[in-house]
């Protein structure tokens, strides 16, 4: 996938559903997600479906799992710092 892409699947998604993205592309676990934003991980798990459900639609040649985002989103909050939020967390320095 290609910036464009991925900036225009970014844009598509809620406000939440961008935290959890992002907080998942940088290697939190569920519950850590869930504490960071004060929801339960349920919620979290179903932000992920919907997120993977997105990202389906995106491409073909990407299968939607938690690889895949941190494989795409990591590279892609450090190419785009404005909409990182929570620049703390980011795993590459």
């Amino acid at each position: 996938m290609n910036p464009e892409q991925l900036l225009s699947y970014y844009t598509r998604l809620t406000n939440r559903q961008q935290q959890v993205l992002e907080l998942t592309s940088s290697g939190l676990s569920n519950a850590d997600i869930a504490a960071r934003l004060y929801i339960e991980p349920s919620v979290v798990a179903e932000h992920l479906t919907n997120i993977y459900a997105e990202l389906a639609t995106v491409s073909e040649d990407v299968r939607p799992n938690r690889y895949t985002v941190i494989r795409y989103f990591t590279l892609f909050f450090h190419a785009y710092p404005s909409l990182s939020r929570f620049e703390d967390t980011l795993l590459l320095s």
